[in-house]
């Protein structure tokens, strides 16, 4: 069960990233959590929010 957690939370913030277009600020609001603790997932998951802002 926890890792089913882990893939929905980790396509929760992939989603948002993406919708965001990777402003922390906008994706922590959406996703009702701090900078810190999304700063802290989405090291944790290996993502890199700048690539997130290069998207069309």
């Amino acid at each position: 069960m926890a890792q089913t957690i882990l893939i929905v939370e980790d396509d929760m913030i992939r989603a948002a990233l993406e919708h965001c277009r990777g402003q922390m600020s906008d994706v922590g609001r959406q996703l009702s959590i701090g900078r810190s603790t999304l700063y802290r997932k989405v090291r944790d998951l290996g993502l890199d929010a700048d690539e997130f802002k290069l998207r069309s």
